[in-house]
């Protein structure tokens, strides 16, 4: 039979039981109270070190998000990760650049 957890209602220890499946309640063997059967609230998911994205010469491994980023803008692509700090931050200096740069094409 399989091991679960079951969280007392009355002092709320958890503590672990070997019990059939379709058992849903326990006795806590501290208070004596009633104890529910939790259930496994874990999604699994494997590591990922890296993903490859072909950005044209060869294939990139990328670490993260912002690192996709900045091997896109090395390659001269467009790509944002979207409405972060980082991005938001440098989409304020580029538009501060143009502005300077129209402002000097206006007097020359």
């Amino acid at each position: 039979m399989p091991l679960y957890d079951f969280k007392c209602r009355k002092c709320k220890k958890v503590s672990e039981f070997v019990r059939p499946s379709n058992f849903n309640i326990a006795t806590c063997p501290t208070c004596s109270g009633i104890a529910d059967k939790q259930f496994p609230m874990t999604k699994f998911s494997p590591p990922r070190p890296f993903v490859c994205y072909d950005l044209g010469d060869e294939p990139v491994k990328v670490n993260n998000l912002k690192h996709l980023e900045r091997e896109c803008r090395k390659r001269g692509l467009d790509y944002e990760i979207g409405p972060t700090k980082y991005t938001k931050r440098e989409r304020i200096k580029d538009k501060l650049k143009k502005k300077v740069e129209e402002k000097k094409s206006a007097f020359a």
